[in-house]
């Protein structure tokens, strides 16, 4: 199942965005989008590591931009649909698979 079928969450968001680094300081994250995370897939040591991810790279969107963008949307609707995708994963691969967030090599994040 692919989540993102529009592609926005498939590379690091552009430099130039305004002000974008400074949103992420100040809400204490670092950039984070899906193709950074299938680069690093072999890191992640659990699901919950992945997961974690994820939520970041979901929550960078939607508190940089407006409830009524596209951007938001597509965050919100991931998000609606991850928990369960992570639960069946966990469940497939075992106990182990969710025990940490551990494991994964800190790059970036998305919108």
């Amino acid at each position: 199942m692919d989540l993102d079928e529009s592609g926005i969450f498939a590379e690091p968001v552009p430099d130039d965005v305004p002000d974008y680094d400074g949103h992420l300081a100040l809400i204490g994250t670092e950039r984070m989008d899906l193709g950074t995370m299938k680069k690093q897939s072999r890191r992640y040591k659990s699901v919950a590591a992945l997961r974690d991810d994820l939520t970041m790279m979901l929550r960078n969107c939607m508190t940089y931009n407006e409830p009524d963008s596209i951007f938001f949307a597509v965050a919100e609707m991931i998000a609606v649909q991850a928990p369960a995708i992570a639960a069946s994963a966990i469940a497939k691969f075992g106990g182990a698979a969710a025990t940490s967030s551990g494991g994964r090599s800190k790059k970036r994040a998305r919108r």
